[in-house]
């Protein structure tokens, strides 16, 4: 599981190719390991509807919020019984509000790869200037 510290910065790093809240406006959906879930594979067609509008919210904006109004406006007006269900099941509910483990260390370790790439393109668009200067003196 990933330790806050590593949540609180692989959200809030700001790179190109990134939101302006910081965060990857993407993020990578294994379907093998979302369809063979035996959470997913008990949930009804509704509820796994509502766990992936959650998921959607979280990544974007962070840890899920507590309150109805906002969980209703999240999941387009689902029953909030159903929606405090798929919480249950699938979240944790932590200080800052509702965190799913997989997707924070999954945001943690897409933020790293997009750093990586972030650095290896400075890296080399630096080494290129520098040699079409040194091919130009």
């Amino acid at each position: 599981m990933a330790s806050r510290a590593e949540v609180i910065v692989a959200s809030k790093a700001n790179h190109p190719g990134m939101t302006g809240n910081g965060r990857l406006p993407w993020f990578p959906l294994y379907v093998d390991r979302f369809l063979g879930s035996r959470k997913i594979k008990r949930m009804s067609a509704e509820r796994v509807g509502i766990y992936f509008l959650l998921l959607i919210a979280e990544w974007d904006e962070g840890p899920l919020p507590s309150n109805p109004e906002d969980l209703d406006y999240i999941c387009n007006g689902a029953d909030l019984s159903e929606i405090r269900a798929v919480l249950r099941l699938c979240f944790r509910r932590t200080p800052d509000g509702w965190v799913n483990d997989v997707l924070e260390e999954i945001r943690i370790s897409q933020t790293k790869r997009h750093n990586r790439r972030v650095e290896a393109g400075r890296k080399g668009g630096k080494a290129k200037q520098e040699n079409k200067e040194a091919t130009s003196a």
